[in-house]
């Protein structure tokens, strides 16, 4: 049996299982893929009416599916065709779209499998938790069986990169939920403290958002329009490289301001020296035209003095 196969549903609300599980609704034929021993499809179909087929790649796992669900298939998703005779009004996904290797390429598979108003019930787990960047600052990176660093993950997703995959394939995401498991400040400080670092306000906030306090992302999603994003040549980006670049990018900004900066000013000192010449000219206009003036004015006032004498 896999590692997956004991796996049972928890009382606990805050937990993929019984999320994914609220998302289907009652009497749907569904698609389990990634089935394993049958455990989640057994409860659709006791407590939802459901119709449940699943798909698995362990022998031992089938084996027991094969007793309580429908029909079970052993096919590799990523590496075989999936032509099943049915098509169905949920496929279930639970954990399963970390363990593939070309996730846009085989959803995109997954979609043909959907009647044209199913939709794709998913769970994927968050490898951005607290718990992962903790453990990255430590200098360590621990594998285990099962869990967020799953030793059989082969993609590793945030709440952007299931928008981007998902997208890709053509599904549009209309319902995304997540389970928190979240840090408390006074043990992240405590593990921070441990390796050298402090816990300024802004890090506490920071453990406190989506991507970092999620712990499983859960949704469902319907047929779209695939929309391609594409993906830089390297990640992550060289540091050094990237603040170079800024420093480029600024240097070019500020010497265009400068540069625009002094045709303005030049442009100003010409408007500026235009209506300088135009006064200067006036003052002069107005200079002569005084002078006329007073010279016609002598002119009759001795005119005037010839005639009295």
């Amino acid at each position: 049996m896999s590692q997956y196969s004991d796996s049972t549903f928890a009382e606990d609300t805050n937990t993929s299982w019984q999320k994914t599980f609220d998302l289907i609704p009652k009497g749907s034929l569904v698609l389990d893929i990634g089935c394993s021993s049958g455990t989640f499809g057994n409860r659709l179909i006791k407590e939802k009416e459901c119709i449940v087929d699943g798909i698995d790649i362990n022998d031992e796992d089938l084996k027991a599916a094969k007793k309580v669900l429908r029909n079970t298939y052993r096919i590799n998703i990523e590496q075989e065709p999936i032509n099943l005779k049915h098509q169905y009004d949920v496929v279930f996904m639970g954990d399963v779209i970390e363990h593939l290797a070309t996730p846009v390429e085989t959803l995109k598979k997954v979609r043909k499998l959907l009647k044209p108003t199913g939709s794709l019930v998913f769970s994927i787990p968050n490898i951005l938790h607290m718990s992962v960047r903790l453990m990255f600052l430590r200098d360590e990176i621990n594998y285990g069986r099962t869990g967020l660093l799953d030793e059989t993950h082969l993609h590793f997703y945030n709440s952007k990169e299931i928008y981007r995959v998902l997208n890709a394939a053509g599904f549009k995401i209309e319902s995304f939920d997540y389970t928190v498991n979240d840090i408390p400040a006074d043990i992240l400080k405590k593990e921070l403290k441990e390796i050298g670092l402090r816990a300024e306000q802004k890090f506490i906030e920071l453990s406190q958002t989506l991507d970092a306090g999620a712990y499983q992302f859960i949704g469902r999603a319907r047929l779209g329009n695939e929309k391609k994003q594409i993906l830089p040549s390297v990640s992550p980006l060289n540091i050094i490289d990237s603040y170079h670049k800024k420093l480029k990018e600024d240097y070019n900004a500020s010497t265009a301001r400068i540069i625009a900066d002094k045709d303005r000013i030049l442009l100003e000192k010409q408007i500026v020296t235009a209506e300088k010449d135009q006064l200067l000219a006036e003052n002069l206009r107005l200079k002569r035209k005084l002078s006329v003036s007073a010279k016609e004015f002598a002119r009759k006032i001795l005119n005037r003095s010839s005639r009295k004498d």
